[in-house]
C-alpha cells in the first residue's frame, strides 16, 4: 500500500464533501464554501491510499492565509475507515513542511474542539500550543481551543 499527497482539484470535491459530512456532521462547511476555498485557497491538499492500482481519496487539509505572516488550518479530515493509520500525521507533517517553505509565514493557527483528544494529541506532538479557549465557538455552543505553532 502506498500513499500520495497532492494538491486538491475540482474533481476531488465530491469525495471531499463526503468526508466533510462524515467527520464534521452539522459543523460541516457547505459545498459552495469548499468550492470557493478550492478556487481561492492558499494550500489545499488531498491524501490518497493506493492499493493494487486503485486510488482512494481518504482525507484532505485546507489552509487559508490570515494577514501577511500567519496561516490557519481550517480543516484536516481523514475518513473514518482510514483513521488511526497515521494518515493524519502524514498529511499534517506534509502541510507544515509546505508552509515552512513560504518565507513570510511565522505562525500556524487552528481551532479544535476541546473534547477532540485525538486531534489535540496530534497537534501537541507537532508542538502546537493551546493559547486560548474559545467559548461557544461551534454552532452547538461547544468550546474550541485556539492552537498555534510558531515557525
Amino acid at each position: 500500500m502506498r500513499v500520495e499527497i497532492r494538491k486538491a482539484t475540482h474533481e476531488d470535491l465530491l469525495e471531499i464533501m463526503k468526508i466533510e459530512q462524515q467527520i464534521f456532521k452539522k459543523e460541516a462547511f457547505p459545498e459552495y464554501f469548499m468550492r470557493s476555498v478550492l478556487r481561492n485557497h492558499l494550500l489545499f491538499f488531498t491524501i490518497f491510499e493506493i492499493k493494487d492500482e486503485m486510488r482512494e481519496l481518504i482525507g484532505y487539509v485546507t489552509v487559508l492565509q490570515e494577514g501577511h505572516d500567519r496561516v490557519n488550518i481550517i480543516n484536516l479530515a481523514i475518513k473514518p475507515s482510514a483513521q488511526n493509520k497515521k494518515y493524519g500525521t502524514l498529511l499534517l507533517d506534509y502541510t507544515i513542511n509546505r508552509i515552512k517553505m513560504m518565507k513570510n509565514i511565522k505562525k500556524i493557527r487552528l481551532n479544535v474542539k476541546t473534547k477532540n483528544a485525538i486531534a489535540i494529541h496530534l497537534y501537541r506532538k507537532r508542538n502546537f500550543k493551546i493559547v486560548k479557549i474559545l467559548k461557544n465557538y461551534y454552532s452547538n455552543k461547544e468550546p474550541a481551543y485556539l492552537m498555534e505553532l510558531n515557525l
